[in-house]
Order: C-alpha cells, then sequence, then structure tokens
C-alpha cells in the first residue's frame, strides 16, 4: 500500500497525538521528536527509495520473459478483494490465488450463494481478461471459523482443506454454485482444491463440481464447464 506501518508496538496514543515521528516500516522501530541527524538520514533514505521506485515503475509494463523467450506469469495473491487497478498499473497477469475463506472468516455465519456469488463476480469480472484462480474454502490450522469450531489434535494437516468440504458437500455445493454463476460472464475462472492428499479426494470434488455445473448450467448456458 505504500504506507509504513509497525505491528504490536503497544504504544499509549496520548504520548504521540502531535508529535513528529518517523515510522520505519523495514525495521519495526518508531521514533518519537527524533533529532536532525536522524531526519536528514531518513529524508534521504526516503528520497533513494523514490528514485529506486522510479527506476522499477518504467519496466512495470514490459512483459516478464526469460532469456530463452519463454513468457512468466506475474499474478496477485489476493482475499476478499484484488484491486483490478494494482493489474492495470503493474502489468500483472491476473489473479494467481483468490483465497475465499477471508470472506468466511470475516462473517458470524456461512456466507450465502447470494453473498458469495456477489462478491466472487465482482472479482472475475474486474479481471475479465486475465485468469482467476479461485481457492475454495480452506479453513482449520491458523484459520479457524468462530461459529465453528474444530477441535483436533493436529489441525493444521487433519481436517482441513478438502477433507472439510467434503464432509460438508452443502457447504461445498453452494460455494462452487456461487463460483460457476459468477463466471458466467467473464469465463476466466479456474478453481483450485486446498490440501489434497489423494486421487479419491480429488475424484470426489470434481464429482461435486461437475454436479454443481449441471445445475447452474440450467440457470445460465453461458458458464463454461
Amino acid at each position: 500500500l505504500g504506507v509504513p506501518a509497525v505491528m504490536g508496538a503497544n504504544i499509549n496514543t496520548d504520548v504521540v497525538n502531535g508529535k513528529l515521528g518517523i515510522v520505519d516500516g523495514y525495521t519495526g522501530e518508531i521514533f518519537l521528536e527524533p533529532n536532525r541527524q536522524l531526519l536528514r538520514e531518513y529524508r534521504s533514505l526516503v528520497s533513494e527509495e523514490s528514485e529506486l521506485f522510479a527506476m522499477v515503475n518504467k519496466d512495470l509494463a514490459l512483459p516478464a520473459v526469460t532469456l530463452d523467450n519463454q513468457h512468466i506469469e506475474v499474478m496477485l495473491n489476493a482475499g476478499l478483494s484484488a484491486d483490478s487497478n494494482i493489474a492495470i498499473n503493474t502489468g500483472v497477469d491476473g489473479v494467481g490465488l483468490y483465497r475465499t475463506e477471508i470472506a468466511f472468516l470475516l462473517q458470524h455465519h456461512f456466507p450465502s450463494e447470494d453473498e458469495q456469488y456477489h462478491q466472487y463476480r465482482a472479482i472475475l469480472n474486474s479481471y475479465s481478461s486475465q485468469r482467476v484462480v479461485m481457492r475454495t474454502l480452506d479453513i482449520g490450522g491458523d484459520k479457524p471459523l468462530p461459529y465453528l469450531p474444530i477441535e483436533e489434535d493436529n489441525p493444521f494437516l487433519g481436517w482441513r482443506g478438502i477433507r472439510f468440504t467434503l464432509d460438508h458437500p452443502d457447504i461445498f455445493l453452494i460455494q462452487l454454485r456461487a463460483m460457476l454463476r459468477a463466471s458466467a460472464e467473464s469465463g476466466n475462472l479456474s478453481i483450485l482444491l486446498p490440501m489434497v492428499s489423494g486421487i479419491k479426494e480429488l475424484d470426489d470434488a470434481m464429482t461435486l463440481i461437475n454436479q454443481a455445473y449441471s445445475e447452474v448450467v440450467l440457470l445460465d448456458e453461458r458458464i463454461q464447464a
């Protein structure tokens, strides 16, 4: 975002209000009422960084091609929203990973099919000429849902990702239907299945994907398989 930030500083806002400060997002340091020498030093760093960004920005629109003429896709890692202006201004080739679980984590209930549809449609249409890879719901481990507690010995490797959604096909089908419906106009959807550990999981997931497609294609023939 271009805004320096330091997390977990535990500073009383009454102490810093109205005071000159330097926030160093690289080192995680905050300097209050810096002396002249420190100010000169950081102003020089800001100037050097601005010159570096200006040099880099000139090359952003150039294609990412290796010496043997192989094109390399440069794609966004996004969740909840993805600003299409970023892709336009920085030469990004699309969205390589859209983490759908973030919208689930921010709510107090499972989002409905229509809620998911509107969210996914906005993203897909923003990148209508580029590929968008949407990952199906991946919860567990460091991403528990507040309204669905999961208790197990090893949540990071156990009941999460595709195993959770296969055990809850109703939740999985709602999300798949929303994704497929949302792709009707743009046709640029790719689906990523998280934490797959075997062929059977992939086969079971494909069965549900095909079921969702057979249901939604009756509503809109533009939806691609």
